[in-house]
């Protein structure tokens, strides 16, 4: 194979997802704005706690799993307030849209000041969680979504790109 031939796959989320610190915020939320990746995150919560092969199934390891998700909602609330997407999109959005564009997209997690300073909340994970253990968390609550019975089938078509994405973002908050 030609290595012209490789550039077919230059779009592909791989791609994307492998780029400097700005093209991977661009490409997470240009595939998922907050409320879809805020969704998506809120399925892999309830396949982790609700799957009875979960990893998940004592009082202690539900309890951590549940401050992990806090706080990591938190963590891709900061990510998008850094990446001013909505800000581009408001940009792009003919005025009559825009009433119902602003409604959509909140930050609801963070508070006033974690929105201003939307770098203490990453630093404040990354002290926090161990890189291997939040990697760790991903993969395993990764796993109850495909194990999941009777699971949705739109979120485990998904559950790939979602877990790339949310990787990556991860993978930002240790450089």
């Amino acid at each position: 194979m030609n290595k012209e031939d490789y550039n077919i796959k230059e779009y592909s989320l791989v791609y994307g997802l492998s780029g400097s610190p700005k093209k991977i915020l661009q490409t997470v939320f240009g595939d998922y704005d907050l409320d879809g990746l805020k969704h998506h995150f809120e399925y892999w919560k309830y396949a982790a706690l609700g799957n009875n092969i979960s990893l998940y199934d004592c009082g202690k390891e539900r309890r951590m799993l549940i401050g992990f998700c806090e706080d990591l909602e938190k963590v891709l609330e900061a990510f998008y307030v850094l990446s001013k997407h909505k800000k581009k999109q408001l940009e792009r959005i003919p005025s009559e849209h825009k009433k119902i564009w602003k409604k959509c997209n909140k930050c609801s997690v963070l508070s006033k000041d974690e929105k201003k300073n939307p770098d203490a909340v990453l630093k404040l994970f990354s002290k926090k969680y161990k890189r291997l253990y939040a990697k760790a968390e991903l993969v395993e609550m990764f796993e109850c979504v495909i194990t999941l019975e009777k699971g949705d089938r739109g979120h485990l078509n998904g559950a790939v790109s979602f877990f790339m994405c949310v990787d990556a973002l991860l993978s930002l908050l240790y450089l």
